[in-house]
């Protein structure tokens, strides 16, 4: 028992659901690890992936093979929140808070549908986007909680940069890559980054708003989504 027999729920329910394949989960894998391979202080820098090396990798709970699941690292993290008053004060390059949500996966337990959803992401969506006063096409990358490459399949077809169902081709054609339609976790995420829980996505979105993403900065990097 544990996260990735959990989780693999999720992944089969979606792969009899919509004909998810394990070759597009592992999309996901190589585009994040091509994202780490270039970022000095990830857990895959200069340690580039093939979706062969992929599909060779041992299974770990049916259909997770271990380049599925995210890597465990120790270190710590910090962020200072506090007025926009305040931060001008205090540093030249504050990043901007502009919206925040919230949604509990409890809903879809009581729905009967646990495994259909990774989270209940419409709610939080829903106020975090309003309070910011923006929709999808101003998002500049998404940086996604991903204990395993089903999630941020699962995710982006939450947040609606893909229909849903169409998670797997979208993440086997580049969406989620540096050129895509929308980069995501620009900087391995869990998966070949670092593991620091809600804050990974957070710091790789921190550096990227203030230019600091060395090799791995996008052309385009105003506004982030974080999971």
């Amino acid at each position: 028992m544990g996260a990735a027999s959990s989780h693999a729920l999720h992944a089969r329910r979606h792969m009899h659901r919509f004909g998810t394949t394990s070759r597009q989960m592992g999309a996901v894998a190589v585009t994040q690890r091509g994202y780490a391979a270039k970022r000095p202080g990830t857990t895959g820098y200069g340690k580039p992936i093939t979706l062969d090396d992929h599909q060779a990798s041992p299974m770990i709970v049916d259909p997770f093979r271990r380049l599925d699941c995210c890597r465990d690292t120790d270190g710590g993290v910090a962020v200072l929140v506090c007025r926009a008053d305040r931060a001008r004060s205090l540093v030249d390059n504050p990043i901007y808070i502009l919206g925040a949500g919230m949604g509990q996966n409890i809903v879809n337990w009581h729905k009967g549908v646990p495994y259909d959803h990774h989270d209940n992401i419409a709610p939080a969506k829903a106020r975090a986007f309003a309070q910011a006063g923006i929709d999808l096409r101003d998002v500049d990358m998404a940086q996604l909680y991903d204990p395993f490459t089903i999630s941020v399949i699962m995710q982006l077809e939450a947040y609606g940069f893909v229909a849903e169902g169409q998670g797997g081709p979208f993440v086997a054609e580049g969406g989620n890559g540096a050129d895509g339609v929308i980069p995501t976790n620009t900087a391995g995420g869990q998966l070949s980054g670092f593991y620091a829980t809600g804050f990974t996505g957070i710091i790789e979105a921190i550096r990227q708003l203030r230019g600091e993403a060395g090799e791995g900065q996008l052309g385009k990097a105003d506004i982030a989504l974080c999971s």
